[in-house]
């Protein structure tokens, strides 16, 4: 063989190395579990690692067993506890903040019942509990903890509403300014300095809306407020706003034009309470890579009647199901996580509205009775999924990364194929990294994870599949469940996957060769 052909096999063996190479699974934590058994809620502690929560669905003297387990970053276990709590307890919301776990459990399944906050210091431990008592009707959509006190985000006889709780004195505040009608609540999100914004839709006449973004201390002084104008037959389906990473603060979302209530594309704009803002926005078509999940003449015919709508001043009839997840910010700018998905029916309703919703929680292991909301983290734009009946099939098609400049400039963008992942209910499938380093887009389907990872000094992406990694490499996977798993951005380039899986081991030849664990897997994503 000549020598030229040796060098160009070498460098595509390389090439495939370093591809492969771009996902590692260090570390690995495993439980024997039964899959009848309540599955554990993951919460994630930065760099301080991972929480693990579970009801045990057992009782000790009346009273429900709840197991809590911390993990550190390298998924050793350093402490646990099982906490005796009222068995009418639900676990509706959590949080971590300033070295503190937070709790939130409701008692049962109304909106009249009580809350109960459990705290807990990730370090030495000590727990505290405080009884919520609340005098109201209260759907609870959101919920995020700051040092001292904790934001519940929702609705009072159907009319948007915010509430603080003060840990030091035990006193609930009903923020004022947000018993109007014809008001919608997008977001509730904690900032980097402890100060909190809420996002609010609200009607102005018949069909207009406007945006309105208000910003307060922990205590609730209200800081600003800036009140943003959308043009006549633009309605926002969802927003979310960027936290305080960078000085300056973007609202980003999607929305829909007239009477139709499917997502047309991205709004984009920097609040500043003291001068106008524009306001841009962005069809799905003119984002580079967001048409990708389509075959290539379905997505050029996209683009091509998109274009010509523009050329007699109409906007683009492509309409999408498309979500915001997560927003992230760095100098370069503001990355949105979006995910795609169809649904097997049409509603006549606006899916996005979270006024009369009820649905699954962020944690993708939630059962009957359990309620949305959101954490420092992740918000849960899936509130609205009772708008759509049980019976509706759903099917996630892609995730999408689009990193937007403070001028509403889409200046990259990354998609990854979600396969036409079926789901029982909408909840978050990908999860996503952005960093100086670069931009990655991670998901999980039984035990294969998939991804697609883009360097920043680099101008090709790589995708890529890798198998779950196992403890042993005498172990075998037998069957993994479908709907139980998937994969959160951790920290830095770390994200964590898990899931329920039944294992073998081939070097055994007693009854317990086959085991049913719950684990976590570290996975390090190098763009």
């Amino acid at each position: 063989m000549k020598r030229g052909s040796l060098i160009a096999i070498s460098l595509l063996l390389g090439l495939g190395i370093a591809a492969r190479a771009q996902l590692q699974q260090p570390y690995r934590f495993e439980i024997e579990q039964k899959p009848s058994k309540p599955a554990f809620s993951i919460i994630s502690l930065g760099l301080q690692g991972l929480a693990l929560v579970r009801d045990k669905d057992e009782y000790r003297s009346g009273q429900k067993l709840f197991e809590l387990v911390l993990l550190d970053t390298a998924l050793n276990k350093t402490w646990e506890t099982e906490m005796e709590l009222n068995p009418r307890l639900l676990l509706v919301g959590y949080d971590y903040v300033d070295t503190h776990l937070f709790l939130l459990f409701r008692e049962g399944e109304s909106i009249q019942s009580d809350f109960e906050l459990l705290t807990l210091h990730a370090t030495t431990h000590a727990t505290q509990r405080y009884k919520i008592k609340q005098d109201f009707n209260f759907k609870l959509t959101h919920f995020s903890a700051t040092p001292h006190n904790i934001i519940l985000g929702g609705y009072l006889s159907s009319e948007p509403s915010v509430l603080i709780y003060r840990l030091a004195d035990n006193q609930m505040k009903v923020m004022p300014g947000f018993f109007l009608s014809g008001m919608e609540l997008l977001d509730v999100r904690v900032n980097e300095n402890f100060t909190f914004n809420v996002l609010i839709s609200s009607r102005v006449g018949n069909n207009d809306r406007k945006l309105i973004l208000r910003t307060f201390d922990e205590d609730g002084v209200q800081l600003l407020e800036d009140e943003i104008e959308l043009p006549s037959g633009f309605v926002p389906l969802s927003g979310i706003t960027s936290s305080l990473i960078r000085q300056d603060l973007a609202i980003v979302g999607t929305y829909a034009v007239g009477k139709n209530r499917t997502s047309t594309g991205l709004y984009f704009t920097m609040a500043d309470p003291e001068q106008k803002q524009p306001l841009h926005f962005i069809e799905y078509d003119r984002i580079p890579h967001f048409l990708d999940y389509q075959n290539t003449r379905r997505a050029n015919k996209i683009k091509q009647q998109a274009q010509k709508a523009r050329l007699k001043g109409r906007t683009s009839s492509f309409r999408t199901n498309a979500v915001p997840l997560r927003l992230n910010e760095n100098q370069k700018g503001f990355a949105l996580l979006l995910e795609v998905f169809s649904a097997s029916s049409a509603m006549s309703v606006n899916p996005y509205s979270n006024a009369f919703s009820w649905g699954p929680p962020t944690d993708p292991y939630a059962g009957p009775g359990w309620i949305p909301f959101a954490s420092r983290y992740y918000s849960n734009p899936y509130s609205f999924a009772n708008h759509y009946p049980n019976s509706v099939d759903y099917k996630m098609q892609a995730a999408h990364v689009a990193v937007l400049n403070d001028k509403g400039e889409v200046i990259d963008d990354l998609q990854l194929k979600l396969h036409d992942e079926p789901r029982p209910v909408l909840e978050q499938t990908s999860d996503f990294l952005f960093n100086d380093q670069g931009t990655g887009i991670l998901y999980k389907k039984e035990s294969d994870l998939f991804s697609h990872l883009s360097a920043a000094a680099k101008e090709n992406s790589v995708l890529d599949t890798v198998k779950v990694e196992l403890s042993k490499e005498t172990e075998e996977i037998r069957n993994e469940s479908e709907f139980d798993g998937g994969v959160r951005w951790w920290f830095q380039n770390t994200f964590y996957l898990w899931g329920l899986q039944t294992v073998r081991d081939r070097d055994k030849q007693t009854e317990d060769r086959t085991r049913y664990v719950f684990y976590i897997n570290r996975v390090n994503a190098i763009p």
